[in-house]
C-alpha cells in the first residue's frame, strides 16, 4: 500500500501539507482497510497514520501495512489534530466532495492553527489507472457474473417471479466468493422489461417472456456489471427482430 501513498503524495498540489482521507472507496484503496470506520492521514514526511476506534484496531493492524494504527477516543477532532500537529501538517487538503458542512464546522472550530483546504478528489484520478492487481479482480468479478449468467439460464421457469430471480443471481454470485451485489439487481420481464432499469417486482415470470436482468458483484473491493436479455421459451420472429434492432443500436 506504501506505492499507492507515494502516488498520492505525488499528486497532492503544492498549497496542502498534507490530505486527509475519509471516503470509503478512496481509504480502502490507499490503505487497504476494509472495515467501516477509519481516517487516513498523509503528510508529505512521515509515516502515514491509520485512525481508528477500539473495534478495529487489530484488523487496521493486519490491513493497513505500513502505517502507524492509532486508536482514537471520544473526541476523534482531537485525536487527527494532534497526528497533524505531529506530522507538521498545518495545511490540510480534504475531499470537498465527501466532506458534509457539518464536519468542516466541527473542524474549522476544533482544529484551530490548521488551515482546511478543499481538493477535487485526486484520489478518484488516481483509482481510475488500474495496477495489473486490479486488472485481474475487475476479471474475476467479471467472470463471477459470467458464471451467475449461466448459472440462471437453467434456473429460469414460468411461475417465478422476478424477486426470486434476482435473489438466486446474488446467492449464486456469493457462493462463488462474491461479498455482494455491486448495485441492487434488476430483473423485469415481459412488459415490465421495456425499463432499463426497472427494479425485480413480484410479476411472475410467463413463457415467452423477454427477461432482461442487469446485475454484478463486488469481489475484494472491486465491481461487474451486466446485462443480458433472454427470451423465456422461443423467441417468436417480432423478439428476434426487436432484439436485433436492440443489439445493432
Amino acid at each position: 500500500m506504501l506505492a499507492r501513498v507515494k502516488r498520492v503524495i505525488e499528486a497532492m498540489p503544492q498549497e496542502v501539507d498534507g490530505l486527509i482521507v475519509l471516503q470509503p472507496e478512496n481509504r480502502r484503496w490507499v490503505s487497504g482497510f476494509t472495515g467501516s470506520s477509519g481516517v487516513v492521514v498523509v503528510g508529505r514526511q512521515g509515516q502515514p497514520v491509520f485512525l481508528t476506534d477500539f473495534r478495529y484496531t487489530q484488523q487496521a493492524g493486519k490491513q493497513c501495512q505500513g502505517y502507524e494504527i492509532v486508536r482514537h477516543g471520544q473526541q476523534l477532532t482531537v485525536d487527527i489534530k494532534a497526528v497533524l500537529e505531529r506530522l507538521a501538517i498545518k495545511k490540510l487538503g480534504f475531499e470537498k466532495d465527501y466532506i458534509t458542512v457539518g464536519q468542516h464546522t466541527k473542524w474549522t472550530s476544533e482544529m484551530e492553527g490548521i488551515e482546511l483546504i478543499p481538493l477535487e478528489d485526486i484520489l478518484l484520478d488516481l483509482r481510475a489507472v488500474k495496477d495489473p492487481e486490479e486488472l485481474e479482480l475487475l476479471a474475476q468479478a467479471a467472470a463471477i457474473a459470467d458464471k451467475a449468467f449461466t448459472h440462471i439460464l437453467g434456473f429460469l421457469r414460468p411461475g417465478l417471479s422476478e424477486r426470486r430471480v434476482a435473489l438466486e443471481l446474488e446467492r449464486h454470485m456469493q457462493d462463488l466468493g462474491a461479498s455482494g451485489p455491486s448495485f441492487d439487481t434488476i430483473v423485469a420481464s415481459g412488459v415490465r422489461s421495456s425499463m432499463p432499469h426497472g427494479v425485480a417486482s413480484d410479476k411472475l415470470l410467463e413463457e415467452n417472456d423477454f427477461i432482461t436482468m442487469d446485475y454484478g458483484c463486488v469481489y475484494k473491493g472491486y465491481c461487474s456489471d451486466m446485462t443480458r436479455t433472454v427470451v423465456l421459451g422461443k423467441a417468436s420472429p417480432r423478439q428476434r427482430e426487436i432484439y436485433g434492432i436492440v443489439l445493432e443500436a
